[in-house]
């Protein structure tokens, strides 16, 4: 008989490596309970410093207080009771984006010397792009497709693993097959824990030999580092994306000039905006000091910078900007008054052209990455 170990866990490390929780549900391969649900809570370890407070108050709260986290035994007490959860050759541990819950199972047992938890497992997300063909959205809406009823409303392990479980349940009976059918078409979809390593075919992760991380925490909010040759870009979630928006907030005047922007709103087209990191700071600095306002709406401006160069997508056809047309739609439209500029015209307001903004000195806003400088929403 098959054994369906469903497990979820939660994290409030900053850096996202160990996790609190292990909330779990043990099913046959008919989905028959075999262990009903339960959450266990273990103290993190880790001084309140270096907590993830943004995702703690926004999404865990509610659901464990800081006295039962911080009351609770630690990880090691509760080892041999989620390790034999795993013991035998039929068993399948099943999760949602479980890869980041395999990880932090296996940096506890690391952390505190104890041996590797060794298992099979599958991610419900994948199971569910293979009979859809299509990406999966969020556990709790996939949740809501499936059972047509409100989720749960409660950021919990035990209750995200009972919806995992019902879910793929459903999944199943919908397309008529079998988890085995499925893994015996496409073993792919089936990783495995070995040691300390753990992952599917051809991506492996070695929690002895982390990769290096891929994010960054900037002042209590984890983001996106650019791979190589993005590194100038503005891109959602990114670093740069959280120090361009966090220096719009803060910039102030530096230098006396000229004050021909006094109360004016700036925009530039999104297709020079998104690719010119280090020389949008350089600009924005020199509204600022012109009296003016950059605004990240086009339809908000006063002046609006037109983009000099094309920009072109992946397979090579031209990319509109849609800021842009989104201007032109508000001055037709709208009857807004936005005075539209070349690039090269409004640089030589400011006696520049684009070699000797590039020569600039990039400005350095590291103190920026200071949590203080964060603001919610």
């Amino acid at each position: 008989m098959k054994k369906y170990v469903f497990y979820d866990s939660e994290s409030i490390d900053i850096k996202h490596k160990y996790s609190f929780t292990f909330g779990y549900v043990v099913t046959d391969e008919k989905f028959n309970v075999i262990m009903p649900r339960e959450d266990i809570v273990f103290n993190p370890d880790i001084p309140k410093q270096d907590w993830d407070w943004w995702a703690y108050r926004n999404m865990l709260i509610e659901s464990y207080p800081q006295k039962q986290i911080l009351s609770a035994k630690t990880f090691p007490h509760f080892y041999k009771k989620i390790s034999k959860l795993f013991q035998g050759d039929d068993v399948i541990c099943i999760g949602f984006e479980i890869n980041e819950d395999v990880k932090y199972l296996l940096s506890n047992c690391e952390r505190y010397n104890l041996e590797p938890i060794n298992f099979k497992y599958v991610d419900l997300r994948e199971i569910l792009r293979y009979l859809t063909g299509k990406k999966p959205n969020s556990l709790s809406y996939e949740y809501i497709r499936y059972l047509h009823v409100p989720d749960y409303r409660a950021h919990r392990s035990d209750v995200d693993a009972g919806m995992t479980m019902l879910v793929l349940k459903e999944a199943l009976r919908k397309s008529k097959k079998t988890l085995d059918d499925i893994l015996k078409d496409k073993e792919d979809l089936l990783g495995e824990c070995n040691g300390f390593c753990y992952g599917f075919k051809n991506n492996i992760f070695d929690i002895k030999n982390p990769r290096e991380s891929s994010h960054e925490n900037v002042g209590g909010i984890r983001a996106r580092k650019l791979k190589e040759g993005k590194e100038d870009w503005i891109l959602r979630g990114s670093v740069n994306n959280i120090m361009f928006t966090r220096f719009l907030d803060y910039v102030q005047p530096v230098n006396e000039i000229e004050q021909f922007l006094k109360g004016k709103k700036v925009n530039f087209s999104l297709n020079y905006e998104m690719y010119h990191y280090q020389n949008m700071l350089k600009l924005i600095q020199i509204i600022t000091d012109a009296g003016g306002t950059y605004v990240k709406k086009g339809s908000l401006a006063d002046i609006f910078v037109k983009n000099y160069e094309e920009s072109f997508d992946e397979e090579g056809n031209p990319k509109p900007c849609t800021r842009y047309n989104n201007v032109m739609r508000a001055i037709e439209q709208d009857g807004k008054g936005i005075e539209i500029l070349e690039f090269d015209e409004f640089l030589a307001m400011f006696n520049l052209d684009r070699e000797k903004l590039d020569a600039m000195p990039q400005l350095d806003i590291e103190y920026l990455k200071e949590k203080k400088y964060f603001r919610a929403g």
